[in-house]
């Protein structure tokens, strides 16, 4: 699979290693999915790396809630039609 094909969920994806991995993996072609609760800190990447040529868009979620988070992955692999496990 071609990674600029690749659609990644990533959580947590407003700070620390959640925000590293997401940049990154948008700097690479890849289209990344950011997943976490804080909307300000989410849109702000979501810009930023859309901005330098990714593909990126959030979801708001708290993922402590199973039932949201099949929701939303659900809409996620609707849209997408899949996306990539992280031990691919």
């Amino acid at each position: 699979m071609n990674k600029k094909e690749s659609t990644v969920l990533i959580t947590g994806a407003s700070s620390g290693i959640g925000e590293a991995t997401a940049r990154l993996l948008g700097s690479m072609g890849m289209t990344v999915i950011l997943l976490s609760r804080n909307e300000i800190k989410l849109q702000t990447i979501t810009i930023e790396i859309n901005k330098n040529g990714g593909q990126a868009e959030y979801y708001l979620l708290d993922v402590s809630s199973y039932s949201k988070f099949k929701d939303v992955v659900t809409s996620i692999i609707g849209k997408h039609r899949r996306i990539r496990c992280s031990n691919q």
